[in-house]
């Protein structure tokens, strides 16, 4: 291989995005084999020159070096430990190198140089390989479970809901202690008191004109009954938002949890991952049943009407 140049060695650096990815043993055996030779120059097993180390870091933030792909891929098959990266390194002193890293965020980095006539060749084949950790979703799942705008969205209405019950109760509460009754009849409606201002206007009785302005001060009045009323239906309707709001996040973080950004799939976590595509059926099925109930009940409700 040739020497190092800062003039005509290629440099790369990128990140894939693959929410939801998983890895297993054979995929980061077939990496490993196209990093080692892209780096070494050759398709040796163990190349002299070859400078490689291997990282896991666990869900205590504990960083494990490992020395070779196979001790790695066997501490991963042995120990059902949380993963939270593995990291893959190669180095050829003054003449290229390879470090991946893949995190717990739907997130791998690939960082390479290297100025091999066949460089970039080999890294393309070593991206397409990369991307076969691809569990390529449906587009329902990449768009409401993978992408944090789901969460926002339902954590805002959330709490705006909640604010809106909060200044209902509180506006019962404060006018139940506040408000007053009076006769319903004598509280001016729509353009009928303007009627009865033209109608006052022409008389000449001055105990009329005097009711009248009185009158006047009561327009834009509600009672405390027709309040606590409104108040009443608005916190019913508060309350039902609000619990249709929390079911809704209780079935959002259900789902995710059956959607792992990253998942590990070596043999101590096989039969996990097992679990989660069956768990991912049976809310698939229910979902489905649900909407033909509710379809079907629509279509009931509507010829009935």
């Amino acid at each position: 291989m040739q020497e190092y140049n800062p003039l005509t060695t290629t440099k790369i650096s990128k990140t894939f995005d693959i929410p939801g990815y998983v890895i297993d043993s054979n995929i980061l055996n077939r990496v490993h084999a196209i990093a080692q030779r892209t780096v070494a120059g050759t398709d040796d097993v163990e190349p002299a020159h070859l400078q490689s180390a291997y990282w896991v870091t666990t869900g205590d933030e504990d960083m494990l070096k490992f020395g070779t792909i196979d001790a790695i891929i066997a501490y991963l098959d042995s120990e059902p430990v949380e993963t939270r990266s593995i990291s893959l390194q190669y180095v050829t002193p003054g003449q290229a190198g390879i470090s991946l890293v893949f995190q717990t965020k739907g997130k791998i980095e690939l960082s390479a140089y290297g100025n091999a006539l066949d460089f970039q060749f080999n890294i393309d084949q070593l991206s397409r390989e990369i991307q076969r950790c691809d569990q390529e979703y449906s587009w329902l799942v990449r768009t409401f479970v993978f992408r944090p705008f789901t969460r926002r969205m339902l954590g805002s209405l959330l709490g705006w809901l909640s604010l809106f019950l909060l200044f209902n109760v509180g506006y019962y509460l404060y006018a139940s202690r506040m408000g007053v009754n009076v006769d319903p009849s004598i509280i001016p409606s729509g353009n009928t008191y303007f009627q009865e201002v033209e109608e006052t206007i022409r008389s000449e009785d001055i105990a009329r004109k005097l009711d009248t302005l009185l009158i006047a001060q009561l327009r834009g009045f509600t009672n405390v009954q027709d309040i606590l009323l409104r108040q009443e239906r608005l916190i019913f309707f508060s309350l039902v938002a609000v619990a249709i709001t929390i079911a809704l996040v209780a079935v959002f973080r259900a789902v995710v949890r059956l959607y792992p950004l990253s998942f590990f799939a070596f043999a101590s976590q096989e039969k996990v991952l097992a679990d989660l595509h069956r768990k991912r059926e049976i809310w698939g099925v229910a979902i489905i049943i649900s909407f033909i109930v509710n379809l079907v009940a629509g279509l009931i409700v509507a010829l009935l009407d």
